[in-house]
Order: C-alpha cells, then structure tokens, then sequence
C-alpha cells in the first residue's frame, strides 16, 4: 500500500477570488501567480479557487488538501498536439499545443483543467493494444466502430531532462499559458514515412473517445486536418517514457 510523503496542495474557494489573492499577496507576501491563482511552496501548491468551481466535486467543501504519495495509479492518455510557436513571442520558443486529448483517468483530467489549461475528456474504456511490433490506441475491440490509431514500435535510442514547451489556455479565463514538460525515454526510433493507420470513429456518440462532445472530439479534429487517408511524412516511437510538468506561467505578448 503506498503511504503519504507530505502534502501536495491546500486550497480553497471564495466569493470573491482575485479580492482574497490580492489580500494575500498585499498583507502576507504570498507571490500569487496569475496563471493558476496560486504560488509554490517547495513541493506543495497553495491557490484559491472561485466558489463555482467544480474542481473539489463531488465534495461541497470549500476547501481541499492534497496528499503527496508515491503512486497515484495508472491511467491511460491519447493526445492530438500541434508543433507551434507562440505569436509574437521574442523568445521564439516553439513547442507543443494540445488540441485534443482523450483520458482514462478523472484525476488526470481535473488536475489538468483547472491547473495547466488542458483540454481532456474522460472515457474510462481508452485501452492500449500492444503486439511485438506495434501498438494501438483506442477503446479496444469491443467499440469496433471508434477511433484507433496503430503505431509501429521500433529504436533503441535514449535521452534524458529534454524540455518541451507546452501552450495552452487558461481554463477559467483567456490568459495564455506556457509550461515545460521534462521528457526522459528509451528505446526511441523515428523514420521516414512509416505504417502508421487512422482510423475514425463513427458518427455513434457511444463509440466515441470524446462521448459525444463535438468540442473536444478527436475524429472531428483529425477530419478538418485531412489526415484519414494519408501516411506521415515521418514518425517516431518512444517505448518508456516519462515526464514532469511545471507550474504554467503567463504567456505575456503584444497581442
């Protein structure tokens, strides 16, 4: 059984969020970040959140602490990102910007809302299908008529503390967000064209990663992008990998 290593967050609601924040930073000195309303303290974060968030549900509690433990469990993501680089940015940083991500977890997906401005739908029957030379992500064979997309699996490559810019929105306002994700992998290859197979979901809201919302709908993204019956141009496989999120920042440009 895994055992709590400290505390992970405390927070809490308020009528009147951005008043309390300012009260915070004014009398106690707390550096309140404008990304998440929150600040860092070592390894535990402190925010206060509005009080119509649904971040603490089910629990009608106004406040909420986090237990940091070794293990949270396992869950299973499916992503759709865009290699970007954000306008008008002087640094010119380019990065990853998630348009679409299909997640087996609750937790995954609340977290990544409400802190990163992540996109995530819920679907608890996402699976992976492994096969000695390939892999296939989707509900699995009992939603024969959803979205599954097969890689092959190859390389023998490592690294190790690469930094990725990831962009996106802030759930709860417009504010642009720019985080890094620490990616570490082995057994990494990329090639030139390669066997990689699309293949859509029907228009069945229950065969369906996104469970009917168009919004955050895979198949609908990958349609308006043209890519059903088209090989990449390269790809890449990474067979163990993992990775750290940071805090988001705020993404200051000109417009």
């Amino acid at each position: 059984m895994e055992r709590v290593i400290g505390i992970g967050g405390v927070f809490f609601k308020s009528t009147d969020a951005d008043k309390l924040r300012r009260w915070y930073q004014t009398n106690l000195g707390i550096d309140v970040d404008p990304a998440y309303g929150g600040a860092m303290f070592d390894e535990t974060a402190w925010s206060i959140f509005p009080s119509t968030t649904h971040y603490f549900d089910p629990s009608t509690k106004p406040y909420m602490i986090n237990y940091r433990v070794s293990d949270l469990g396992r869950c299973r993501e499916i992503a759709l990102a865009l290699a970007v680089t954000a306008h008008d940015d002087p640094a010119g940083i380019p990065g990853a910007m998630f348009v679409g991500i299909g997640v087996s977890g609750k937790f995954s997906r609340d977290v990544g809302r409400e802190v990163w401005g992540l996109r995530k739908v819920f679907n608890k029957d996402l699976s992976v299908t492994y096969r000695p030379d390939r892999a296939a992500f989707g509900l699995g064979s009992d939603h024969p008529g959803s979205l599954l997309v097969g890689f092959p699996r190859f390389g023998g490559q490592s690294f190790e503390d690469i930094p990725l810019m990831i962009y996106s929105r802030q759930h709860s306002g417009p504010a642009r967000l720019r985080s890094t994700m620490t990616l570490s992998g082995r057994r990494q290859g990329w090639q030139v064209g390669g066997s990689v197979s699309i293949r859509l979901g029907s228009a069945d809201p229950a065969q369906c990663v996104c469970r009917g919302s168009a919004e955050d709908c895979l198949c609908h993204t990958l349609e308006a992008f043209a890519v059903k019956d088209r090989l990449p141009a390269a790809n890449g496989w990474t067979e163990h990998l993992s990775g750290a999120f940071d805090g988001p920042r705020v993404l200051h440009l000109s417009r």
